[in-house]
């Protein structure tokens, strides 16, 4: 493909930066049986060995991770954050056995407690300059597939649609150029990929481009199922036919402004559940406020069924109505996971007892 949007500035860096056609570094790695399930997502064990990735059991970390204890023998994928001075800012990791995933909730990958979100840029593309255009992509697996096939392309990766804060955003204004992969199949894509450009040349950005929908394949699917030719074809194929996305419309909801909330009044909590909240809190490294309110959510589930008299005419169910709003990678679905996990299990038992309880069928 002709070399355009500063592809041609990218192949000339591709070189040097010790891309993915170079040869294997010596080692072991490849004969790891823990690295078999990196291998069989179609990753060279050069491409590996680059972006420090690891597969191994989460041991005494499952706490940072907002995991129970029972979490420390499971096994994840380690995903490291570079930092531009060359240290790991952070560690996101992806539980690898999805019973592992069914048992804990919350996702398959998780963000360190207390730790915002980064672009995933293993590469050190944001340091080469000039940056003429850039590929922004979701998910750290598709990010190293485009590089593993395309290395003259640069490319960053974000941990999910919603997860592009305007603060992100900004480390990409200075950028000409920027095309932008995401799964279009999943639900509020469109409307994802509509703030993502507006956050980009809100920082800058003159030029975002939406790739078009892949029917349901991402970069890695590609590289395990194609083999990193025909990814390469793909991703070429794709950037080719990126069309500019328009400007929203004046009468859309413009992006709501943070504001500083009070802390949540724990001590007007009854003395269980505020112990409860404050437990929940500390072990996942969240504000309280996050567990104090999903507890309000499932008390009040337990009393759904009683009414309160509230005058001659007048009666209310108890119920309460909440939404939580935080930025993704903030851990709400550890947390739900860990509070909302009672009601099933007490419904449960509830229902067994009452068919222990039934009279026998007369014989």
């Amino acid at each position: 493909m002709k070399a355009t949007n500063g592809h041609a500035a990218a192949a000339e860096r591709a070189a040097p930066r010790g891309s993915a056609g170079s040869e294997p570094p010596a080692g072991v790695l490849e004969e790891d049986p823990q690295v078999s399930y990196l291998l069989d997502r179609g990753f060279s064990p050069d491409v590996i060995e680059l972006a420090a990735w690891r597969v191994e059991v989460i041991g005494n970390r499952a706490r940072r991770y907002g995991l129970p204890a029972e979490a420390a023998s499971a096994t994840a994928w380690f995903i490291p954050y570079p930092h531009s001075n060359g240290r790991v800012r952070f560690e996101r990791i992806r539980l690898i056995d999805p019973a592992d995933q069914d048992r804990f909730g919350g996702g398959k990958y998780r963000q360190p407690g207390g730790v915002r979100l980064a672009l995933y840029d293993p590469f050190g593309e944001l340091q080469q300059e000039p940056l003429e255009h850039l590929l922004l992509i979701e998910g750290e697996a598709n990010a190293v597939a485009v590089h593993m096939a395309c290395p003259e392309v640069a490319v960053v990766g974000i941990a999910g649609q919603g997860s592009l804060a305007a603060e992100l955003a900004e480390e990409l204004g200075h950028i000409p150029v920027v095309s932008v992969w995401i799964d279009r199949h999943d639900p509020g894509a469109e409307r994802n990929a509509e703030r993502i450009a507006g956050r980009l040349r809100t920082a800058g950005v003159g030029d975002v481009r939406l790739l078009p929908a892949t029917a349901g394949m991402d970069a890695n699917d590609a590289l395990r199922e194609l083999g990193s030719d025909k990814t390469r074809d793909v991703v070429q194929r794709l950037l080719e036919q990126g069309r500019p996305v328009e400007e929203a419309d004046a009468d859309e909801w413009p992006d709501i402004p943070r504001s500083t909330l009070p802390a949540f009044p724990l001590d007007a909590l009854p003395t269980r559940a505020g112990g409860f909240v404050e437990a929940i809190a500390r072990a996942t490294e969240t504000p309280p406020d996050l567990a104090a309110i999903t507890s309000l959510g499932v008390l009040s589930l337990a009393g759904l069924g009683w009414r309160v008299d509230c005058g001659p005419t007048w009666d209310e169910e108890i119920a309460l109505y909440l939404l939580v709003a935080m930025e993704s990678g903030d851990r709400k679905s550890s947390v739900l996971g860990a509070i909302a996990k009672p009601p099933p299990s007490v419904s449960e038992r509830a229902g067994y007892a009452r068919r222990c309880s039934r009279p026998a069928a007369p014989s």
